[in-house]
């Protein structure tokens, strides 16, 4: 029984990941990565990059200018990640 429950929660979060995310989630992801909640802020960032966001670059782009140096990096990161598979680089932008 252990064994089925583990596979069945193994399988349902595999299916999470694969589904395409709902727009109102990313519209949510936008708006907290403009919150004043750091916590909320590096939520969001670690959304982007689990979720492969890449749409959301810009935003993440802006909101470096108002991260404190731990999100700055983590922010950084992401981009990178983001961007592993295009030939030009994004980080001009910074």
């Amino acid at each position: 029984m252990k064994k089925l429950l583990v596979t069945l929660l193994f399988v349902a979060s595999a299916a999470v990941t694969a589904q395409e995310i709902p727009n109102y989630a990313v519209e949510n992801i936008k708006m907290g990565l403009q919150s004043e909640n750091p916590g909320l802020r590096k939520s969001c960032i670690n959304f982007i990059a689990k979720y492969n966001l890449i749409e959301l670059q810009d935003e993440l782009i802006e909101a470096y200018s108002n991260a404190d140096e731990e999100q700055k990096g983590l922010i950084l990161n992401v981009v990178i990640y983001l961007n592993k598979d295009n030939e030009k680089s994004l980080l001009a932008d910074f």
